[in-house]
């Protein structure tokens, strides 16, 4: 009978940090310049809100109009204009490089981890940030009829951004004169506004969060559960909770 090979505690650790290395070189590749991967970045935000609301689509569905610069992904009867709230001053290229270089220094995972707050960003707070932004994104889509056939959706790409089941009324979004206005989160999404003429999908959702603890299809960015040996041990430790900053969007270790 042949001898058992001895435990290796620090295999998990180690493929670990491969997994994170291959995941921030991924997400680098994904946000390079280029037409080709800014309509992936489309796709990947229209595709997530529309499953998060429930309506099943099939990739052909997801198109570009040609020709009209109003609108970033149309889907069905839906016509997406796409907008991001993210960190001041975030620079994402960057970060996303520096991250590289620290994973492949990285000889334990606790090396990857960096503090975050728990400090969560509720639907009014989320609210009154696109509502701050409001007079941009209207100044970019100046004329209301336009406007008034567009889908306006924001990507909120920040920590802790949370969804909660009701979604308050923002005046200042409401009158803005988009068909409708919707966010889509790392955790979710909501419609903050709809008119009637919006599409029925958006229309039944309005000022509804639909929380979604997913793992987004953007690449490496994943939700993982990582355990943590003992020296010459089966049994793990308690579980670490922080964020692994290598994305463009938090990554969650639990």
């Amino acid at each position: 009978m042949s001898e058992k090979e001895p435990f290796d505690a620090g295999a998990p650790e180690r493929e670990y940090i491969k997994s994170v290395l291959r995941a921030r070189e991924a997400t680098l590749d994904f946000f390079r310049p280029g037409e080709d991967r800014q309509f992936a970045r489309e796709l990947w935000c229209a595709r997530t809100f529309v499953a998060d609301l429930g309506s099943p689509g099939e990739e052909s569905e997801f198109t570009k109009v040609p020709g009209d610069i109003t609108v970033d992904v149309a889907f069905r009867d839906a016509r997406f204009q796409e907008k991001e709230i993210m960190q001041a001053n975030r620079r994402r290229g960057d970060e996303i490089r520096h991250s590289i270089d620290a994973a492949k220094k990285a000889q334990r995972a606790s090396e990857l981890l960096t503090p975050f707050s728990l400090e969560a960003l509720t639907p009014r707070r989320i609210g009154k940030l696109i509502a701050k932004n409001m007079p941009k994104y209207v100044a970019r889509c100046p004329c209301q009829p336009d406007r008034a056939s567009i889908d306006l959706l924001v990507y909120v790409n920040l920590e802790r951004a949370t969804i909660d089941k009701t979604v308050p009324k923002i005046p200042e979004i409401v009158q803005a004169g988009w068909r409708s206005v919707s966010v889509v989160t790392n955790d979710g999404s909501m419609v903050f506004h709809a008119d009637d003429s919006a599409p029925a999908f958006i229309r039944e959702n309005l000022r509804k969060g639909k929380l979604k603890r997913r793992m987004p299809e953007i690449p490496g960015n994943t939700h993982i559960r990582l355990r943590f040996a003992h020296s010459g041990a089966h049994s793990s430790s308690s579980s670490v909770l922080a964020r692994a900053h290598h994305l463009s969007t938090a990554c969650w270790i639990v």
